[in-house]
């Protein structure tokens, strides 16, 4: 999106310090993933790559040394979900389900992999399970509510995403859903809201940051 300069001039007279903090933080971490990325890029990506398949081999062999533990199959589907290996990671989370029809990890790794396969409906299935197993764990809310958004069931969305709040007020990226949220439903004011309370729990979060610039720009 290209930058309104008339509007930019316009707002120049009143620029809040919470903003001035937001654009230094947003600088200085911009910098930082800059030198990251260089980093991945040239430097990185053979490391990350060797220690995945160090993961991956170490998570073979304690599934091999005791198969019949929900919880080592489920770290070895997680290491091919990285890999995005995601028929591989389907086949540990559904025989750790085989082992322990009641192994929270698994539902909750599962619908990490139904959501990146855009099967919102089976990514669903799985997180609500995870709230009826852990009915306190923050994590099976804002993934459900994530999902009940994706359907467009906002209202459910909502009240997912509240209930995720409620258990753990500190985590941003619940404030942050909040304010996807509130885009999708038109409501750009309180989008912006929602993204600065998650820049408040965390000002380096930069998906908040962006999407709080872009609505300050419309």
């Amino acid at each position: 999106m290209e930058r309104d300069f008339n509007a930019a001039a316009t707002k120049a007279s009143y620029y809040p310090l919470w903003r001035v903090v937001l654009t230094t933080l947003a600088i200085i971490s911009l910098l930082t993933v800059s030198g990251q990325l260089v980093g991945r890029q040239f430097f990185w990506s053979e490391l990350d790559t060797r220690r995945i398949e160090r993961e991956l081999d170490y998570f073979r062999q304690l599934v091999d040394s005791d198969p019949t533990n929900p919880e080592h199959r489920v770290d070895l589907g997680y290491t091919f979900f990285k890999r995005g290996q995601y028929d591989q990671a389907l086949v540990q989370f559904e025989e750790a389900l085989r082992l322990d029809a009641n192994f929270m990890p698994a539902y909750l790794s599962r619908g990490y992999v139904f959501f990146e396969l855009a099967l919102h409906n089976e990514a669903l299935a799985s997180f609500v399970r995870v709230t009826e197993l852990a009915p306190q764990d923050y994590r099976g809310h804002l993934n459900t509510g994530i999902s009940y958004r994706e359907l467009g069931m906002y209202d459910e969305a909502s009240e997912s995403l509240s209930l995720a709040k409620t258990f753990n007020p500190a985590a941003a990226e619940i404030s942050y859903h909040f304010g996807v949220l509130f885009e999708r439903q038109g409501l750009p004011d309180a989008a912006l809201e929602a993204y600065q309370e998650a820049l408040t729990i965390n000002p380096l979060f930069q998906d908040a940051l962006q999407a709080a610039e872009r609505l300050q720009q419309r």
